[in-house]
Formats: structure tokens, sequence, C-alpha cells
């Protein structure tokens, strides 16, 4: 019985290493394909990490440290692209197990925390922070109000960066919902554009919701100096991923145009040449209307 045993588990480490890295790999290949939608890559990279990885998760204790960093990597990977609470549970599972075995680095704690960060779990990321102050983490700074589930919801960040508060996001009849960054160089470009013609940045004011991508940093410097430079277009933080289902890409800048609270019109990036007659097409489908001319915008 013994025998039988001892050679489960050494068929068990000779073979997963193997497997899971070529499970981990084909998790990979599909993270680095192009795909005419964000949620397309994230689809495929779910249904693949529930299909090879995610029935590892449970054995982690039957696994060596080196193939429980390689759930790590999947999970991580898959979160990153997903901003799904379910994969950082399991990255969180995973760092466990390799502290108990010793085996946890200072980059797999970093990357914990930052997916903490993504997917807005702030009391579990002060919480891991407080338990390792040696790693100089991102602060988290005050944040004051409560967020409202499943429902669109951001982070206004304060003039001097130093707290943040939970915004509701009320979605108008007509509404443009702008994907940017302030150290994105296209989002740069896109809103030193709308700035030289009045009459669209007076449109976009009125109707347009600006919000950074949730990711592994909260920039909340870069996003307050934005504010103070460009306050018809501040930036603030969007919530979860899950929070913005009419967002297809979290590509930057994107602009969503939404007609009472339904996506009629995306426009994704900024060219060389800008993208001035997709933006007016999507207004006009929405029924808001520009023109260079400095004659007030109107709406239909």
């Amino acid at each position: 019985m013994l025998l039988a045993v001892f050679i489960f588990f050494a068929h068990l480490d000779t073979t997963k290493d193997a497997t899971l890295d070529n499970s981990y790999h084909q998790i990979e290949s599909i993270s680095l394909k192009d795909y005419p939608t964000t949620m397309e890559r994230v689809q495929l990279l779910s249904d693949k990490y529930s299909e090879l990885i995610k029935p590892w998760q449970s054995k982690l204790s039957q696994l060596s440290p080196e193939q429980v960093a390689t759930l790590f990597q999947a999970a991580d990977l898959v979160g990153y692209y997903s901003g799904e609470p379910k994969f950082v549970d399991d990255m969180e599972a995973d760092v466990s197990a390799l502290e108990r075995e010793g085996k946890a680095t200072a980059h797999d704690r970093r990357d914990l925390y930052e997916a903490f960060l993504q997917t807005r779990q702030f009391n579990k990321a002060r919480i891991f922070s407080a338990a390792h102050p040696d790693l100089s983490l991102e602060e988290i700074p005050k944040i004051d109000g409560a967020k409202l589930e499943d429902r669109p919801s951001s982070l206004l960040v304060s003039e001097n960066g130093k707290s943040l508060a939970w915004h509701n996001v009320k979605i108008g009849s007509s509404q443009i919902v702008v994907v940017s960054h302030p150290e994105c160089h296209f989002t740069q470009n896109a809103v030193r554009y709308i700035e030289d013609h009045p009459a669209l940045a007076r449109v976009l004011a009125e109707h347009s919701t600006w919000i950074a991508p949730p990711g592994r940093s909260l920039d909340v410097d870069a996003i307050s100096s934005w504010n103070r430079d460009h306050p018809s277009e501040s930036i603030a933080l969007a919530s979860a991923q899950s929070d913005w289902p009419m967002i297809s890409s979290w590509e930057t800048p994107a602009f969503y145009f939404l007609k009472d609270g339904q996506l009629v019109e995306t426009v994704i990036g900024w060219p060389k040449g800008g993208n001035t007659k997709a933006l007016a097409d999507g207004l006009r489908k929405i029924g808001l209307h520009y023109t260079d001319s400095e004659a007030q915008p109107s709406s239909n």
C-alpha cells in the first residue's frame, strides 16, 4: 500500500511539471494574440484556465513549490487581463502555499498586492501591506464613501492625491464614457485636439465621464496632476471591470457612446490623423452635434 502511494505521488511529480508548463504556455499564447475585443481574449483565457489550471488549485498540498509557482503565474496572467477577483483568490492561495514552504518571493508578494489593487480589494491590500512592510508597497489613500454593488462606479481623486471618494456614476440619456490614462500618449493627443476645438470640448464636458482602467497601480499622483491641468477631462479611477459591462476594451483612449444606457458606438484609439470623424459620427448617433465654429452644441 505504501509503495502504491509512493508510486502515485512520484508519477504526479514527474508528469505534472511538464503538464502545468504546457498548460501555462497555452494560456500565455492566448494572451499574446490579437483579438477584436478585450472581452474575447478574456473569455478564451478564462475558459482555458478553467480547463487546464483550476483543477489543480484544489491539490496544492500535493504539488511541489515549482508547480505551485506555475499555477500562480497562470492565475496572475488571467487575472491581469480579466480583472476578476476569483483569479486573485487563486493567486492568494498559491502565495500562501509557497509561504508555507518558504518559497514565496518578494516578486510574488508584490504581484498579489497589485492584483488586490486592480480588483479594488482594498481591505485585503491594506492587511497584506501591513504584514509585509519590507516591500515598500504603493500606499492606498484614504477612501471616503461607499460603493454600490454591480453598477458603474469610480473613485474620484482629490486635488492633492491624498484621498479617494467613491462615486456612483449616473449614465445620462446621451453619454460618452472615455477610457483614458494621463500617461497614455494617445490620450494626451486626443485631449489636446479636444481642447483646441471649443465646441467639441463643450459637448464632452457636459456629456462625458472619463475613467482610467482598473490597473495594478492607482497612479493617484499622475491623475491628480492631470485633473488640475484638464478639469473638463478630469479622470477618475474605474471600479472593477465587471461594473462596466459596456466596455469591451480597456485600451486608451476609447470612447463609448451610450443612448439611454445602451451602447450604440465605440471609437478606440487616436491615430496620427486623429479620430475626429468617428467622434462626430458617434455623437450624432446619440443625438449630439457640434461644429468647429464657436456655435453652441445642440442635442436632439
